[in-house]
């Protein structure tokens, strides 16, 4: 682990609070560029256990920027949609209104998932809040803004609607979907082009081999209980045996060559958009989404996980040299995550740990038995859109009533940790309540709020038992890496509590955008660290 300087930023904290200035000092230092990074699940304790294996753009990062050990997100539901939401405003849940994946939409009256098949449900019709992203073309219309991810959904939260270029992989096959402003099939076509040359079915490399691993990780098993074969096992070498061209695609998505061909898309196109190289200052958010899906097939201890760690720092340190290349060293960069992930059920056993996946059916079913025995028979659960639930009142069973009782059900459950009324979180002692709190919105967070025990889950109809969850407000699944580097960044360690909208907040000076009052605080400011 590296030595702490904590007091080395203090200190510049010091300077800059001497200066008088309530503003960034990173919004006066004439960035050409500001790049976030947004590694999909990578778990907060990662960069400190896995830092032998760090040789290229995590280890430029490190060196060069300042990292906080213990940053979380505020909310309790850290899933991939709130995430995104908060990364993308610098706003937590109960301002962005992203409370989950899945929101219960009344008029509907039928549970979405945020940016999915519902194609209404996206964009500024689910979030609330404006986009970083769309501020600066607001305020600076020349600026340009790239958004380049994995995933359509998770593009399209963090772009916004006055994004250049939004792109993502498609969900069926070797393309690229995307949205140019202002509308061109010819940019789009040329992308697709690119994409073709760097990945096609001709071209992937079909089998996914172990990479050289330094001590002590070349010592650690392969094989491991509780992993889940996607379809290409679960021991190295894994094989992408798919004919048809979408199982293939689906394959090579959940191996490290993908974050490689993100990564040369997107240094493609920041040369290609030219970021960074006139005097307005421009925006870039990168997504890459592997190491997500590999880790929720072989857990956050595999070998596997290992493996795209690796290969995602070597895209980055590539990814690296084409930015500070093209700006000139005036660049922004900040790091984070969208969440963490649980250890599978086996590995938390071999840590001691009582782990469990519990089937929403089962719990919706005890919690429908208690509440017609204490008011007859009826429905009186509308959806669980976890961790919400919305009831269904009547006049045998008033919504108060009803409420109290589902409370009482679910507390006795042996899974749950603790339920709660919505309407009550925000005045509730508990930790785990007030992050409940920060994750919810009225009208989509319903009427009860419940938190499963540490390392229960709700089971996923893909995974069921084996493979890894997320979506916990425990501190493994809150806890995501932070680092801030580049552009007059002081170098250190920061063992301070910070939160994600601290980065996004700090990344908005340094854009030259005003912070918003219910965001966070600067973290190259006067203004004192704080949770």
């Amino acid at each position: 682990m590296r030595p702490l300087r904590s007091w080395v930023f203090l200190l510049f904290l010091l300077v800059a609070s001497c200066r008088g200035d309530s503003r960034s000092s990173v919004a006066s230092q004439d960035n050409r560029l500001v790049l976030l990074l947004a590694l999909d699940g990578l778990r907060g304790d990662e960069i400190e256990r896995y830092w032998p294996l760090w040789r290229y753009g995590l280890k430029r990062l490190l060196e060069r920027g300042h990292y906080f050990s213990e940053a979380t997100y505020r909310h309790g539901r850290p899933d991939d949609a709130a995430s995104y939401g908060t990364l993308a405003t610098g706003l937590s849940p109960r301002v962005h209104g992203v409370v989950a994946d899945n929101i219960y939409i009344h008029e509907r009256e039928r549970v979405e998932e945020v940016c999915g098949a519902l194609d209404g449900f996206c964009g500024s019709k689910v979030l609330l809040s404006p986009t970083i992203a769309e501020r600066l073309k607001t305020q600076s219309p020349r600026s340009k803004v790239l958004v380049v991810a994995q995933e359509e959904r998770l593009a399209r939260l963090l772009g916004g609607e006055k994004t250049d270029v939004v792109l993502w992989l498609d969900d069926d096959d070797f393309k690229v979907g995307g949205v140019v402003n202002p509308p061109s099939s010819e940019l789009l076509t040329s992308f697709q082009r690119y994409f073709e040359s760097v990945a096609s079915p001709e071209r992937i490399s079909r089998l996914w081999e172990l990479p050289r691993m330094p001590l002590p990780f070349a010592s650690q098993e392969d094989r491991r209980e509780g992993e889940r074969d996607a379809g290409h096992g679960v021991v190295f070498p894994h094989r992408l045996s798919g004919e048809d061209h979408s199982e293939l695609w689906k394959l090579w998505l959940r191996t490290p060559d993908s974050d490689r061909a993100l990564g040369d898309m997107a240094t493609y196109l920041i040369r290609r958009l030219q970021l960074g190289e006139d005097a307005d200052v421009d925006y870039c958010i990168l997504s890459f989404s592997a190491l997500d899906y590999i880790g929720h097939d072989y857990g956050p201890f595999s070998l596997e996980r290992i493996a795209a760690l690796m290969e995602l720092d070597r895209v980055l340190g590539d990814l690296l040299d084409v930015v500070e290349q093209q700006t000139q060293g005036r660049v922004l960069v900040g790091l984070s995550s969208s969440h963490g992930i649980s250890p599978t059920v086996a590995e938390a056993a071999r840590q001691q740990k009582t782990g469990a996946r519990v089937s929403q059916e089962a719990l919706l079913g005890h919690l429908e038995e208690s509440l017609r025995r204490r008011f007859g028979p009826g429905s009186y659960i509308r959806a669980l859109a976890f961790p919400f639930l919305h009831l269904n009142p009547s006049p045998a069973a008033p919504l108060a009533e009803l409420v109290k009782a589902a409370v009482h059900a679910l507390n006795e459950h042996p899974a749950v940790y603790r339920a709660w009324p919505v309407a009550d979180l925000p005045k509730q002692a508990d930790a785990v309540a007030r992050a409940l709190a920060q994750g919810s919105y009225a009208g989509r967070s319903g009427d009860v709020a419940v938190a499963l025990r540490p390392y229960q889950m709700i089971q996923s109809t893909q995974r069921g038992q084996l493979g890894a969850e997320t979506g916990s407000p425990w501190y493994y699944d809150r806890h995501v890496p932070l680092i801030l580097a580049g552009n007059r960044v002081i170098p250190g360690q920061t063992t301070e509590k910070v939160s994600v909208i601290d980065l996004v907040r700090t990344l908005g000076d340094g854009l030259g955008l005003e912070g918003e009052a219910q965001g966070g605080v600067s973290l190259i400011s006067a203004v004192p660290l704080r949770r």
